[in-house]
């Protein structure tokens, strides 16, 4: 299937094939559409362009030579599209040039490198767990970025350039490399990683400081931080105090709410009818016996 460069949209594809799934001369571009390919040779062939994916489902797998997903200038998958790729002999995914995994979710075994590029490779907000039969999961021959709010697993990652680990503004890098954790909430470069790697961002556990008691004169002031790491939210205003609002919003002292009696009149009357009740039951029984 294919020739040269073409274009898939909106399509539900099934192959199984002895050689190639889908191969393409040049360019192949699809959007919107879910593949179930099984093969002997590379399930998507893209030899002398490359491949660019946007909102589309990928279920390949190849049983006996090259990778699952190939292409010869680059791949990018992006926008929420979801890969479950195995090579059995080879990467599940592999290019000469750069990878880009933008916004999506993957799924990789490979015999050689999980995922594998001769270029720079980029992971950006998505999750990626691959894994290597017979080598590290994650490889680049050039350099290897992970950004935002990625979640990358891998029994083993590393590059021949630079990599490094940039997590979002204002979050923390969560790391996770042969048993050692750390955190980061800058840029960070990272050696190559033989043996399990996690990469995460870190959810903060968050409760509210108060730096400032607020007076009926004065804003207080309060933040936030973590008690897993070294967070700390910006300062926050607290109101001034008013006279129905008592600092830290508790009641000023244990007197019972208004309820319109007087606690001490409830027992003078209550004292008064039980006299009264006596006096008349006394009475009561006088007359009887005066008349009985």
């Amino acid at each position: 299937m294919g020739g040269e460069s073409f274009e898939i949209k909106s399509s539900d594809v099934k192959i199984r094939s002895d050689c190639w799934g889908i191969y393409s001369e040049n360019d192949f571009n699809v959007t919107d559409s879910k593949f179930d390919i099984q093969s002997k040779s590379n399930n998507i062939m893209v030899d002398n362009g490359k491949l660019t994916a946007s909102n589309t489902k990928f279920y390949v797998k190849n049983t006996l030579g090259g990778s699952a997903i190939y292409s010869g200038k680059g791949i990018t998958i992006e926008n929420g599209s979801y890969v479950e790729a195995e090579s059995i002999p080879d990467s599940a995914i592999f290019t000469p040039g750069n990878i880009k995994l933008d916004s999506s979710e993957f799924h990789l075994i490979g015999w050689y490198p999980g995922i594998t590029s001769g270029g720079n490779m980029e992971i950006k907000d998505s999750n990626v767990e691959s894994e290597s039969t017979n080598d590290i999961g994650i490889w680049s021959r050039s350099n290897l970025t992970i950004i935002g709010n990625s979640d990358v697993k891998s029994n083993g990652i590393g590059a021949a350039g630079e990599f490094a680990i940039e997590p979002s503004a204002g979050s923390y890098a969560d790391v996770s490399a042969d048993g050692n954790k750390s955190l980061a909430k800058t840029r960070i470069i990272m050696e190559e990683v033989k043996g399990d790697f996690h990469y995460k961002i870190h959810e903060h556990k968050l409760s509210w400081v108060i730096d400032k008691e607020p007076t009926a004169d004065e804003e207080g002031i309060k933040h936030e931080e973590c008690s897993t790491c070294d967070y700390k939210g910006e300062a926050v205003p607290i109101d001034k105090l008013t006279s129905d609002k008592p600092s830290g919003d508790k009641p000023s002292d244990d007197t019972p709410p208004a309820t319109g009696n007087n606690p001490g009149t409830v027992i003078w009357i209550a004292a008064i009818a039980v006299c009264g009740a006596a006096v008349t039951i006394t009475s009561a029984c006088r007359y009887k016996k005066e008349n009985r």
